[in-house]
């Protein structure tokens, strides 16, 4: 019960208790009275630090937001990208952001123990991956880009950890590939293999030699089980290399490697009937992503980089661990050393404009994610984003061209003093598997609306 509603039942209470009329009117003005005053010393403060306000409940933006907010862009960390569900494959120009490069390598296994190849014919083998999305200029999706696919000579392990820049050199032979071709990617079109027309596709043919490979084994011990298999065949590295690439070229390509048809099948003949076998991709595989970025072109990384404070005008973010926003907010060390423990946050929104100059042809991110940092400087999840994203936010609005988030558990935590901050890092969600990059109005536009309850 608020304070207000305590002294009127203290009225009823008073009013009832007297024996008389007069006492009754009596008491009443001499309470009224005292309730004016009442009400008078329990007027608000002018906030609890800052240029905020609590007007019922009322969303009030915080006043000369330059110096409220700071932003500026940092290289990301190497991201973790092993047994993602897509993998990301091709290059391309960014007018921003310069050029990126996305390779990966997997494992296939059996999809039958022991298969009898005995008196088997080679028709062909061909390696399928399923299309899932596509980045680039919708001019360049089907742009030629120059795809190379090499056997794994060292084994990858499913339980081990991969990185965004693990150096596979040595784990393959760069001058053997198994596959050397241009490719026009065609991520809507399907694809007719024998007389069924299947879902978009990339279909990569290898020679005669290499699926000749796999049925010379017959019933060798190597296709006893997938243990002995791998031992056998480690899996395939598949990568591009378009050098000529020039501003705006080229694609970032994704496919579904847990789709049924994204394995490796060689088809063969007995006694002239056809047969194929599928190698599959499933969860027990080891797979990972693999990125290069080179920001030698990009004017706007480099000068940002160098000097923070243009981030207050645009800053950046790239996922596929390429460039992420520091946000700080020097106020909120005001309110862990300020008198505050008896206000209680009712919601803290980040406002983040896109800069709409940036999205004509490359589609910003559909999801940010917002994280705090430790004393170390590492990540930390925010106790908001634990509310789910109804409440906590980071979706990208096409109407209102921006994302909002809401902090108010972690302003809460600060305000009483429960954690210290040391600001946040703004980040592309699903950055190990998606290729939207994005540029953001910088700290000077970041708008914090702050409503509050004083108790």
């Amino acid at each position: 019960m608020n304070k207000q509603h305590r002294l009127q039942s203290f009225l009823r209470v008073s009013i009832q208790l007297s024996g008389k009329i007069f006492f009754k009117q009596t008491a009443f003005f001499f309470l009224a009275f005292l309730f004016t005053i009442f009400l008078q010393s329990c007027k608000e403060p002018d906030g609890i630090g800052l240029d905020i306000q609590p007007v019922n409940d009322k969303f009030i933006p915080l006043t000369n937001n330059t110096q409220q907010v700071t932003s500026y862009s940092v290289a990301e960390v190497p991201l973790r990208t092993d047994e993602t569900v897509n993998n990301l494959l091709g290059s391309y120009v960014d007018p921003l952001f310069g050029k990126t490069e996305c390779s990966f390598f997997t494992q296939v296994l059996l999809s039958a123990d022991a298969p009898d190849f005995t008196g088997a014919v080679l028709d062909s083998s061909v390696l399928s991956m399923t299309y899932n999305a596509n980045y680039a200029d919708p001019a360049q999706i089907s742009s030629l880009q120059h795809l190379k696919v090499f056997e794994l000579t060292t084994s990858v392990e499913k339980d081990a950890e991969y990185y965004s820049n693990a150096n596979i050199n040595s784990y393959y032979n760069p001058s053997s590939p198994l596959a050397d071709m241009y490719i026009s990617p065609q991520p809507t079109t399907g694809v007719l293999v024998g007389s069924e027309v299947q879902v978009p596709q990339l279909r990569i043919n290898f020679s005669a030699a290499f699926g000749q490979h796999f049925l010379d084994l017959q019933n060798a011990a190597s296709l006893a089980n997938n243990t002995a298999f791998l031992q056998f065949f480690k899996g395939f590295y598949v990568s591009v290399e378009n050098p000529a690439q020039t501003m705006g070229q080229g694609a970032i390509l994704s496919f579904n490697m847990l789709s049924a048809t994204s394995k490796f099948t060689i088809y063969y003949k007995i006694n002239n009937v056809s047969e194929h076998f599928d190698f599959v991709i499933d969860n027990t595989c080891a797979r990972a992503n693999l990125f290069k970025h080179d920001y030698s072109s990009s004017t706007a990384i480099n000068n940002q980089l160098a000097d923070p404070t243009l981030g207050q005008t645009v800053s950046y973010i790239q996922p596929m661990a390429g460039i992420k926003t520091k946000l700080e907010m020097p106020f909120l060390k005001k309110w862990s050393t300020s008198d505050s423990s008896l206000v209680v946050i009712n919601k803290a929104e980040i406002v983040i404009k896109v800069d709409e100059s940036t999205t004509s042809l490359f589609k910003p991110s559909n999801k940010l994610i917002l994280v705090a940092l430790d004393a170390d400087g590492n990540n930390v999840f925010l106790p908001d984003q634990f509310e789910g994203d109804d409440y906590f936010g980071g979706v990208y609005n096409a109407t209102t061209k921006e994302y909002k988030f809401n902090i108010a558990r972690y302003v809460q935590q600060v305000i009483n003093k429960q954690t210290t901050d040391y600001g946040f890092y703004l980040m592309c969600a699903g950055a190990s598997v998606v290729a939207n990059r994005t540029v953001i109005k910088g700290g000077q536009n970041i708008v914090v609306n702050i409503s509050y309850t004083k108790l």
